[in-house]
């Protein structure tokens, strides 16, 4: 699989549904919002998704990237909030609107500055495509997702984060 990573701003009616669902079906729904759903309620992350984690968790374990890294709200960004599904060829994590808005207004400290210092710090052995070339890349979706995140907190939506593995 190619573990691309993407956001989804949901409303009250699709963030019930989902909860409703379990398994299978969980990841079935997620490929039919990656069809469904605008542009303004879809974000993707590409592959960056990863280092945005370690970036604003402090992970810089080479072998594994882990979910409980970090503190709140910043470890909610990526692999945080309530998982939805628990095989092993998807990652799906519910923030709920309250933990996005908190997540925002962290997010909001964060300039371009800081991601690059924490990058250099924490990717440096994680990744072989590591140098300035990929930190780029990485700041490039953090700005995107950032904005997206602020929409969707803005509108109070819950947001799921999907990857595949």
């Amino acid at each position: 699989m190619a573990c691309r990573g993407h956001y989804y701003a949901l409303d009250d009616e699709r963030r019930a549904h989902i909860l409703s669902l379990s398994g299978i079906d969980v990841v079935s729904y997620i490929h039919d919002l990656y069809r469904d759903l605008s542009h303004r309620d879809h974000q993707d992350v590409d592959k960056a998704w990863d280092a945005i984690h370690r970036c604003l968790t402090g992970d810089s374990d080479p072998e594994f990237v882990h979910s409980s890294a970090g503190i709140y709200p910043l470890n909610q960004c990526v692999l945080g909030g309530q998982p939805l599904y628990d095989g092993d060829d998807y990652i799906i994590m519910l923030i709920e609107p309250l933990a996005l808005r908190d997540l925002v207004a962290a997010l909001e400290k964060i300039d371009e500055a800081w991601m690059e210092r924490a990058y250099h710090a924490t990717c440096k052995h994680v990744f072989p495509e590591y140098g300035d070339e990929d930190c780029g890349y990485t700041l490039n979706w953090f700005l995107d997702m950032k904005v997206f995140l602020k929409r969707a907190a803005q509108a109070n939506r819950a947001v799921v984060f999907y990857a595949d593995q």
